[in-house]
């Protein structure tokens, strides 16, 4: 099954190649998870939109457009936006009947926030995490959600298995942050941090700190 869908991230590799790699046009912070993903990207969207950085977010599903899933600075990808991205994506699918409208949807945001030029893009992982078309992204921090059962056909049917999938998005040499996990999930994710060399932090580890009267920070504290 992992192999299957190995092959699967390589047609969207290829995707994005034809249309000039939009997916390293600018930083992300991306997320997976279970229970609490689409919070989790609206929540810090709008802490760095609050902070002043121009900022796209990812998600979905939707609730009621399609275009609800790419927002730039909470606004959502206008129709005339769209159709001028349809005809280079076309061109770059070229035929390719088997990509999934989430890998074309997802090539759509890229696009859009590396034409738009955001300093920061928050993106949901789709399903999983490992093999999903959005970890063709190189993210700045990697952020894992709660984790529970959830599309157990593709991703397994224990929580390791699942943990496995999510931890797919650690980076070597860059933070991370994971929701305090089952224990069975959290072995997982703190090897997978391990074998790749994240800067795995517990979100239990984190807290905020006043700053003046006009807001607060964040900090990290560390427990290792």
């Amino acid at each position: 099954m992992a192999a299957q869908r190995a092959v699967k991230l390589e047609r969207m590799r290829r995707l994005l190649e034809s249309l000039g790699h939009p997916e390293r046009g600018f930083p992300a912070v991306l997320v997976a998870g279970t229970k609490g993903k689409g919070s989790t990207v609206a929540m810090l969207a709008e802490c760095l939109l609050k902070s002043g950085f121009r900022t796209g977010r990812y998600t979905s599903p939707h609730l009621v457009n399609w275009r609800e899933r790419v927002c730039i600075d909470a606004v959502p990808i206008s129709p005339e936006q769209v159709l001028a991205l349809a005809e280079p994506i076309k061109r770059a699918v070229n035929d390719d009947r088997e990509l999934t409208t989430f890998e074309i949807g997802t090539a759509f945001a890229f696009e859009h926030f590396t034409r738009e030029k955001v300093d920061v893009a928050v993106i949901e992982v789709g399903t999983g995490g490992r093999f999903d078309a959005t970890n063709l992204l190189e993210p700045l921090v990697s952020v894992i959600a709660p984790i529970s059962y959830d599309h157990t056909p593709t991703l397994g049917d224990t929580l390791t298995q699942i943990a496995w999938h999510k931890a797919g998005i650690l980076r070597s040499g860059r933070p991370a942050i994971s929701a305090p996990q089952a224990e069975e999930a959290r072995v997982t994710i703190e090897a997978a941090a391990n074998d790749v060399g994240a800067l795995l932090e517990d979100a239990d580890g984190i807290a905020t700190i006043p700053r003046g009267e006009d807001g607060h920070v964040v900090v990290f504290k560390h427990r290792r």
